[in-house]
């Protein structure tokens, strides 16, 4: 597929290519993929596809087929961003202090784990920006955003059994924290972050159409990555789904603000596993005024993330 998208890019449409870049981010960190070739740190499918692709961007630009229309402000962005990353990673060469104890790899693994990494992600939202320049690339861009948080939203209803949302909210996290971190490569957290931000994105695209199929079948998808999301046990990604929600349908779609709790009251009472990992470390109200002694945990409720703050 890395092939046909390299041919793809010099041969046909660059942002086609990088669209499908972004849906194959659904597959970059499975333990069957990734890797490097011939063992060379950094040299992978993906890194190689988007070096094709930013090549393919330069010679479009070159032939005048592609402008680099983005505004001043965020050109300046782009470089204060690159010259805090350059100066950060020669600080860490000059002195590494015990990252070269743990890190395999040497310098060379260094560059590409704090500077080339770091810079990647912001060089392919850049060119998603001067790609969505039309109504059809917004469209495209939309649709394989969408394709990779449904694809990586059904590898966790893959590996992560419907049984679990009826078990225990700590065997739910447990158990879920490691299909998902084993079989797909993503951390449980992270991924029900980033699903939980999905459904409302999928939501989203169901101003492109008024068909009532179109609809119908963007509030399935949405329903899927609801269901994964859930699966991953992540209670950020529960209190981040139900504020992005009460935040994007007070603004603008009045219409669902109403259906946002009867969801809520659905998931509790079909999942109590859910209920369990949301409710984790808050002890029972009527028993605290009792014993006068609160028995909330801030380290269960944050995870740890207490220490942090």
């Amino acid at each position: 597929m890395a092939i046909i998208l390299c041919y793809y890019a010099w041969i046909k449409d660059w942002f086609i290519a990088l669209c499908g870049l972004v849906v194959l981010m659904a597959l970059q960190e499975h333990p069957d993929i990734r890797g490097s070739v011939l063992e060379i740190p950094g040299l992978n499918f993906f890194n190689i596809l988007l070096a094709s692709i930013v090549l393919a961007f330069l010679a479009n630009v070159q032939k005048k087929l592609t402008g680099w229309n983005t505004p001043v402000h965020i050109k300046a962005g782009f470089m204060i961003y690159l010259l805090v990353i350059f100066i950060s990673i020669l600080r860490l060469l000059l002195d590494p202090g015990d990252f070269m104890v743990w890190k395999n790899g040497g310098y060379l693994s260094l560059w590409i784990e704090y500077c080339f990494n770091p810079i990647k992600w912001i060089i392919i939202g850049m060119l998603f920006y001067c790609g969505c320049n039309t109504r059809r690339g917004v469209i495209i861009a939309l649709g394989a955003l969408s394709a990779l948080y449904i694809l990586l939203a059904l590898q966790v209803i893959r590996y992560v059994p419907l049984s679990g949302m009826i078990d225990q909210g700590e065997a739910l996290s447990h158990f879920g924290g490691k299909m998902i971190r084993n079989e797909i490569g993503y951390s449980r957290v992270s991924m029900a972050m980033m699903l939980s931000g999905a459904f409302w994105a999928i939501i989203s695209t169901n101003g492109l159409s008024q068909k009532t199929i179109f609809r119908l079948g963007v509030f399935a998808l949405a329903g899927i990555v609801l269901l994964g999301m859930a699966l991953t046990g992540g209670r950020v990604g529960y209190i981040t789904w139900g504020v992005v929600g009460l935040i994007l349908c007070t603004l603008r779609w009045r219409r669902i603000l109403p259906l946002i709790p009867v969801a809520v009251m659905v998931i509790i009472l079909l999942f109590p596993s859910v209920k369990e990992r949301m409710l984790m470390g808050f002890a029972d109200i009527s028993e605290t005024i009792v014993t006068h002694n609160s028995e909330n945990s801030e380290e269960i409720i944050t995870s740890g993330r207490n220490l942090v703050w």
